[in-house]
């Protein structure tokens, strides 16, 4: 379904970082970054911390058993407070729901940091693990709502960049203090996940509030206000702003006519099947495409080619880890250029075929040994740990929330959290038990899956690029787009933007 030749006028400039309003709308969406920067963090923390001799001292070398209860205590209570998450972002609201979520992240910042036995870290981070995920929904939902239609692709795409650097930060932090003589050594990097939280908390009070959350509770003149401030520098009779309005009024109007606000909605019509599956897909495919066997197993799989050296592995692995950081930071960069389903289909193809060089060569070399194989895997992990970020990093942030309708939104992002949180525990479990049972065929399982996630992406994937989110949601219901909408056309050679700039102009968007 094409995207309307005509443009809304708008008043802001044709660059970003020239226009007040838009520098403003970026700086929030900046601070809101700050909550995936600290999922990030944690999530990698643990690694440096399994490491460390004063961790394990102190917690009496916990056996795997302890260990992966460590670990897993992160993401098993999402799955208990997903209705919570839903009930909170539409109940309190995002900006709020982002307050409260810091909160808690650090209160179990602190247990763990001064925690003095075994369960009272596991609790820390259980509080951790329940309130990241609804700091992690609350700043998706928050990010994409606020965010100008031009800027909220690349923007949105971003989030994930955040939470690859908030985990460079994680892995290097207790590297960082681990040659220190006392208890700090790892108390230090576990008081410092709650940083982001911290920083975050005296700014959210002044944040603006989702003009859809304001909308949907009747507060439309509110809505107005913070549309016109942060897409059109406060004009209020500006043209994008007040069909920006208009879009959403309707919307919401037409989701509280037809009931679509219960859990049963979102299986209950096709274009909400349809969505589900997509969700489901998301959550699958960046657990089970191959990156959590071998990136967040880089130690294991190394070691099957021969590689047993720690400064080899770390150096690899703080390679991989940096090389997927800027991979993401590109595929965000183009999600207005080419598209959200070439970059999908692209990324996946390139996934499957560098997996299977992977196995491959994990074969070969287990069946005669040979240290030009161990190269050649090294070369391909990087090149397959390049093709996987560029898109299912920053696409999965996007994609989720954008195509959910508001009255979904929050109920989606909650069972994605959850669903994603689960099967990541249930890799971090299962994957370590594979490869150390059946070594390189335990990756032709993987093949498998990767096949099955690019036949699913090509059939149930709709392009998006292009589409203010309640043009997306219609577009995924099959409703015919009638209203002229906005076009991320460039303006023909030679042409200028004067000084209402048109909200297509890709040059608004450009670093």
């Amino acid at each position: 379904m094409a995207t309307s030749d005509m443009q809304w006028a708008n008043n802001t400039h044709p660059k970003w970082w020239k226009d007040p309003g838009l520098r403003k709308n970026v700086a929030w969406t900046c601070l809101l970054y700050l909550g995936l920067f600290s999922f990030g963090y944690d999530s990698s923390l643990i690694t440096g911390m399994i490491a460390s001799p004063r961790w394990n001292a102190y917690f009496n070398h916990p056996d795997k058993t302890r260990l992966g209860l460590i670990v897993a205590s992160l993401y098993f209570p999402s799955v208990v407070c997903a209705p919570l998450i839903a009930i909170s972002l539409d109940g309190l609201g995002r900006k709020y729901s982002v307050f409260l979520g810091c909160f808690g992240f650090i209160l179990g910042s602190l247990i763990s940091c001064f925690a003095n036995s075994l369960g009272m870290l596991i609790a820390g981070r259980a509080i951790l693990g329940a309130t990241n995920f609804l700091t992690i929904a609350a700043c998706a939902c928050l990010i994409n709502e606020i965010l100008h239609p031009r800027l909220r692709g690349i923007f949105s795409a971003l989030m994930m960049t955040s939470l690859k650097v908030g985990q460079i930060v994680g892995a290097w932090v207790p590297f960082a203090t681990l040659s220190w003589k006392s208890d700090w050594s790892w108390r230090l990097p576990f008081l410092l996940q709650a940083l982001g939280a911290f920083i975050m908390i005296p700014f959210m009070p002044f944040c603006p509030e989702s003009p859809r959350w304001l909308v949907s509770k009747g507060k439309e003149e509110q809505a107005l206000i913070i549309l016109s401030k942060y897409h059109a520098n406060g004009d209020h009779a500006d043209e994008l702003v007040q069909n920006e309005m208009e879009e959403i009024v309707t919307n919401i109007r037409k989701e509280k006519e037809n009931k679509q606000t219960s859990w049963k909605v979102m299986f209950k019509t096709p274009g909400n099947r349809r969505r589900m599956a997509v969700l489901t897909l998301c959550a699958t495919g960046v657990v089970f495409t191959g990156n959590t066997v071998v990136s967040n197993y880089v130690a294991p799989t190394l070691r099957l080619i021969g590689i047993t050296s720690p400064v080899q592995i770390t150096g690899i692995n703080g390679g991989l880890t940096i090389m997927s950081t800027f991979s993401a930071t590109a595929g965000s960069l183009c999600v207005d250029i080419f598209g959200r389903r070439p970059i999908w289909l692209g990324s996946t193809t390139a996934v499957l075929i560098l997996f299977s060089i992977l196995t491959a060569l994990m074969s070969s070399f287990i069946q005669a040994p040979n240290k030009s194989l161990a190269v050649a895997y090294i070369v391909v992990l990087y090149l397959y740990d390049i093709a996987f970020s560029f898109a299912w990093l920053p696409l999965t942030a996007l994609y989720v929330t954008e195509i959910l309708p508001f009255s979904l939104r929050a109920k989606g992002m909650a069972y994605f959290t959850t669903l994603q949180s689960l099967l990541i525990a249930v890799a971090l479990f299962v994957n370590p038990i594979g490869i150390a049972s059946i070594t390189w065929k335990y990756y032709i399982i993987y093949v498998g899956i990767i096949v099955l996630h690019l036949v699913l992406v090509y059939y149930l994937f709709i392009e998006t690029k292009g589409r203010t989110i309640e043009e997306v949601a219609l577009v995924f219901d099959k409703i015919p787009v009638t209203r002229e909408g906005p076009s991320l056309e460039r303006p023909a050679e030679g042409e200028s933007y004067d000084e209402k700039s048109l909200i297509g102009s890709p040059n608004s968007i450009r670093v």
